[in-house]
C-alpha cells in the first residue's frame, strides 16, 4: 500500500484544503483583468509602463495558477511500499500527475520480506527503473 507522510513540515499528498473549482479560479482571473482594465482607464500609459504592468499581471496569474494547482497534484514526497504486488506498484508508477505530467514519488521506502521473494525483487527492479527514468526530472 502506498502511503504519504510529512517530511520536515513540508506539504505531502494529503490535501490540507478542499479542491478549488474551475469557476473560482476563473473568477480570480477575471477580477485581476477587471482591476487592470480599470487602472489603465485613468491615464494613457507609456510603452514601458504597459510592459511593466504586463509583467506584473503575468506574475499574478502564475501565482494564482501555482497556488490552485496544489489541490490537483498527486505527487509524493515519501512513498512507502508495504504488502503490494509488483503489478499494483507498477500501476502507481504509470499514473500521471494532472499538474506536472510525470508523477513524482519522492523517496521510496520498500518494506519487503527477509529473505526477499520474487515479488520483492521485481519491486526493487521497478524502483531502480523509476529512479533511472526520473534522472533530470524536477518537481
Amino acid at each position: 500500500m502506498l502511503k504519504s507522510d510529512q517530511q520536515a513540515g513540508r506539504r505531502t499528498h494529503a490535501p490540507s484544503r478542499s479542491a478549488v473549482t474551475s469557476d473560482e479560479i476563473l473568477a480570480k482571473l477575471k477580477s485581476l483583468a477587471r482591476t487592470s482594465e480599470s487602472q489603465s482607464n485613468y491615464k494613457s500609459l507609456s510603452s514601458r509602463e504597459l510592459e511593466q504592468r504586463l509583467v506584473q499581471m503575468r506574475a499574478q496569474v502564475a501565482e494564482i495558477v501555482r497556488k490552485e494547482a496544489r489541490s490537483f497534484c498527486n505527487c509524493e514526497q515519501i512513498t512507502v511500499i508495504a504488502g503490494q504486488t509488483p503489478e499494483e506498484f507498477e500501476a502507481e508508477l504509470q499514473a500521471a500527475c494532472p499538474v506536472h505530467g510525470v508523477r513524482i514519488l519522492g523517496i521510496i521506502v520498500h518494506l519487503g520480506t527477509l529473505p526477499p521473494d520474487d515479488d520483492d525483487r521485481r519491486i526493487g527492479e521497478l524502483i531502480k527503473s523509476y529512479n533511472r527514468s526520473m534522472t533530470g526530472v524536477r518537481g
